[in-house]
């Protein structure tokens, strides 16, 4: 009983952890992370010619409704999920993921991808763009090749 006292004790209450966070600077934290995203890659991947992929993924939701979810028939046991647009690197047998972020439904798609190509050719020099059928339009499209990138998205189901 002791030890588990004693453990109990050096460790923060929650209500302790919870205003610690409320103190924390997001902007800041948030630059210093993408400051650090950037000499990691910059190691990683000095001069190699690049794959990069958006993608969109919906995950789940089972609670009440909100304004930030959208509606997809194709989710398990629920037709409300939380949309996410995802960045990543693509190489051999590895993806290593630069940027998620949350999609509100009322958001363009081509608004999305050019967020996450403007945050991509920051950090690195994309040689290709692999989307998927989320993206599947013409402004998309028009998009990918004003930037003079190569870009690769699967066919369209009809």
């Amino acid at each position: 009983m002791d030890e588990v006292s004693a453990e109990r004790q050096s460790r923060p209450s929650p209500d302790v952890v919870l205003r610690r966070l409320h103190d924390v600077d997001e902007e800041n934290v948030r630059e210093k992370l993408e400051e650090l995203n950037r000499r990691i890659l910059e190691g990683l991947f000095s001069s190699e010619e690049l794959t990069i992929a958006v993608d969109f993924t919906t995950l789940p939701y089972y609670g009440e409704e909100d304004p930030v979810l959208v509606s997809d028939s194709r989710l398990p046991g629920t037709n409300l999920g939380i949309k996410f647009a995802v960045l990543s690197v693509v190489e051999k047998d590895k993806t290593i993921t630069l940027k998620a972020r949350q999609v509100n439904p009322l958001e363009s798609e081509v608004s999305v991808l050019e967020e996450l190509l403007d945050y991509a050719e920051d950090l690195l020099d994309p040689s290709l763009v692999l989307l998927d059928r989320g993206f599947y339009s013409v402004e998309a499209i028009r998009e990918l090749k004003s930037r003079n990138t190569g870009f690769i998205m699967p066919a369209k189901k009809i």
